[in-house]
């Protein structure tokens, strides 16, 4: 009796809380059913529909539509169709398609054409060799509009399951009430349980809804989906112990340059509980922060350190990272300080590209302990060389900024062509008087820039912005602004030379009755003098051709020659604008005028623009230890591979090793001597005479030049002595 009393209570409490509007909400539709089975008929064709369908061409209509499409599938659709056509109305069975059609075909539209515009503008990157070649296999139309139809799908599939509450959260129900119905009653198994089951289901799809397009958070954040949920945070770090107690941390610093809390939680609790007082632990992350930090200036992996200082005390004797696309090692100093990390390793030779070493040959203190430069790979001096390669192999290496910069170029220059007084450099006497005239043309050009220009103005302006955000915040703000206001005079400087050396160069063609001589078709005069000396025409042939051919038989090669002779066009349309001005042109005079200087412009500024780039990033590099990633990437050096092993001794020491090859092959071969030796199952490859299955098709063998540039030993710490460290 006493539990049944107190099952009535509990049950008129729950009614108490409860607002039965909510229930009613959930427990009915707002439209009515005129026909009871109007969802089961939909499901029944549904069904027959796809049994009709072979699973066959389930496969063919879901990942083959537009290859391999059986016709008689549509006339299943359309029966499909057709039966859905006899059912009741859709608003009747609680769908309003009005709202549904409307969403789906504007976002359906509008995803359209934005995509397009992306593939367009793909396709023009790819065609002028911006996008990597690797990607020839462009997105075609049909991915596209299918792509289109799956967004505005979901879209509206969501909206129609959702509404608003992805915005929106109701809170007709408070948290504590809804907490304890949905799990308190869950538990209980009373006679409410149905309505409980109902509620728990109203919460789990308002959870839904609302976190649709949440970030990713903890369990915190989605209680009912936190029993299921893969949480992938937790599994990108890993401990793993070695024999004669050394221990690997894997720390994932994710992008943030730290680890979270519960990598911290995870670490600490390890060192603490299984870590032992003399056990010694080899920690890796991806990213030397110890090097990038000082090279930066800023402090980076708080946690990190802290764990280190206050849970490791001592036992962390080697750090190993990556990134960094070279080798180096730093020793710790003895000193009366604590040692908090013995060893700092990089090793990122394994990269695509090389980076360099000597801009960070003034590394000293890290967690307040002095290091020395054991081993740097490859060495300071070879490294300072190396970069000499900006200045020589720049344009060789990176072709593809020759379209960037000869437009550049040409930008700046735009609004300066024609010079028409360009000849009066060459009446001086002297050639010191003809170059001090030439830097004062030049000099009055840029004035000129200055007060009359718009589009070269507008040029120089964005170069002296994009060259100021180009310095890296690795300087102050004082030597930023220097270093790039230099840069972009350099640029400047060497478009205003070359501008005024095109100019002369024509000048001196037209005064000697090389161009413009007699209009647009010189080139075609020419021609029809040496056709006249050289093929006779004595029956009148070309005569008859012209007339029977409408004019057309000269007509063609005159306007051919006309817009191949682009040196002639570009002559007598610059005597034109001397004489009249450029206001004496039509539109299309001046944009066939303005095309034909960029075309032989582009050709003269590309190897000067890639010179100039290529100086700036040696100067940076090796002067000011800045662009040290621009400068060494740009170089794409497949060269100074290297990877390290370890070895723990039966004494419990740890032994290093760091295998290298200086020069690495550009073309590879099948090796057939390892297809011809006979081979054991399970056989480990270091146990075979011919272990690589690949092998230098030109040059020496890397199996041959590989050799050892660092070795060195950990000693392992005594189990009763304090934590310590040296190493040999």
């Amino acid at each position: 009796m006493g539990r049944e009393k107190l099952r009535k209570q509990r049950s008129g409490r729950l009614i108490e809380t409860l607002k039965m509007e909510r229930v009613r909400t959930i427990l009915t539709h707002r439209y009515p059913y005129p026909h009871e089975h109007s969802r089961h008929l939909m499901i029944a064709v549904f069904a027959i529909w796809l049994f009709f369908v072979s699973s066959d061409n389930l496969q063919t209509l879901i990942m083959k539509l537009d290859k391999n499409f059986k016709w008689w599938s549509m006339y299943i659709a359309w029966i499909f169709l057709a039966a859905l056509y006899h059912l009741p109305s859709f608003q009747s069975m609680g769908l309003d398609l009005r709202m549904n059609l409307s969403l789906f075909l504007t976002i359906y539209i509008s995803s359209l054409i934005f995509l397009i515009v992306f593939h367009v503008i793909f396709l023009g990157l790819w065609y002028l060799g911006l996008v990597s070649r690797m990607a020839e296999k462009k997105p075609e139309m049909l991915t596209i509009i299918q792509n289109c139809a799956v967004i505005s799908i979901a879209c509206c599939v969501l909206y129609s399951h959702c509404g608003n509450k992805t915005i929106t959260r109701d809170k007709s129900i408070d948290r504590r009430t809804a907490s304890w119905v949905a799990f308190s009653l869950w538990k209980k198994h009373d006679d409410n349980s149905l309505i409980s089951k109902l509620l728990r289901m109203h919460k789990f799809k308002e959870q839904i809804c609302s976190s649709w397009f949440a970030p990713v958070g903890s369990a915190s954040d989605y209680p009912l989906l936190s029993k299921w949920a893969i949480y992938e945070e937790k599994r990108s770090y890993f401990a793993l112990k070695l024999p004669n107690g050394w221990w690997v941390f894997g720390l994932d610093q994710a992008l943030h340059g730290d680890i979270d809390v519960y990598q911290f939680k995870f670490f600490a609790e390890l060192c603490q509980q299984k870590v032992g007082e003399s056990d010694s632990v080899i920690l890796i992350t991806h990213e030397p922060n110890w090097l990038l930090d000082w090279y930066w200036g800023d402090k980076t992996g708080t946690n990190v350190e802290y764990l280190i200082r206050e849970y490791l005390k001592g036992r962390c004797k080697l750090r190993m990272a990556g990134d960094l696309h070279h080798y180096m090692r730093h020793s710790f100093i003895e000193s009366k300080e604590p040692v908090h990390v013995q060893h700092l390793l990089v090793n990122g030779c394994g990269g695509a590209f090389l980076h360099p070493t000597h801009v960070f040959e003034n590394f000293r203190e890290f967690y307040g302990n002095k290091y020395e430069t054991k081993i740097a790979y490859p060495s300071y001096d070879d490294s300072s060389k190396i970069a000499l390669g900006n200045i020589l192999k720049f344009r060789r290496k990176n072709w593809q900024f020759d379209v960037i910069g000869g437009f550049v170029y040409f930008v700046l220059v735009f609004s300066m062509f024609p010079q028409c007084d360009s000849f009066r450099i060459l009446r001086e006497d002297s050639w010191a008087d003809r170059v001090n005239s030439f830097f004062t043309a030049m000099w009055n050009v840029v004035f000129e820039i200055l007060e009359h220009s718009y589009v070269s103005l507008a040029g120089v302006v964005t170069l002296l912005m994009v060259s100021f955000f180009f310095v890296p915040t690795k300087l102050s703000r004082r030597r930023r602004a220097l270093l790039g206001f230099l840069h972009a005079v350099a640029h400047l400087t060497s478009a205003l030379i070359l501008m005024l050396l095109m100019e002369l160069a024509i000048e001196i063609c037209i005064r000697n009755n090389l161009l413009a001589t007699s209009g647009y078709h010189t080139l075609y005069e020419w021609y029809r003098k040496v056709e006249s000396e050289h093929f006779p025409d004595p029956t009148g042939l070309r005569t008859r051709l012209e007339q029977w051919t409408l004019g057309l038989y000269p007509a063609c090669i005159k306007y051919l020659m006309s817009a191949f002779d682009i040196p002639e066009v570009m002559a007598v349309t610059r005597s034109t604008i001397c004489r009249k001005g450029i206001e004496s042109l039509p539109r299309g005079g001046a944009i066939i005028y303005y095309v034909c200087v960029f075309l032989y412009f582009w050709v003269l500024s590309t190897p000067v623009v890639s010179l100039v780039f290529g100086s700036y990033l040696y100067i940076c590099i090796n002067w000011f230890h800045i662009h040290f990633d621009e400068a060494f990437s740009s170089l794409r050096i497949a060269n100074y591979k290297a990877f390290t092993r370890f070895h723990i001794k039966k004494n419990g020491d740890l032994e290093v090793f760091t295998f290298a090859v200086d020069k690495v092959p550009k073309d590879w071969m099948l090796d057939p001597d390892w297809d011809m030796e006979p081979k054991e199952p399970f056989q480990m490859s270091y146990t075979r005479k011919f272990p690589s299955k690949w092998r230098a098709a030109s040059g020496s063998d890397p199996t041959n030049a590989v050799r050892i540039v660092d070795h060195f030993v950990i000693p392992r710490t005594p189990p009763d002595s304090p934590t310590s460290g040296s190493a040999s």
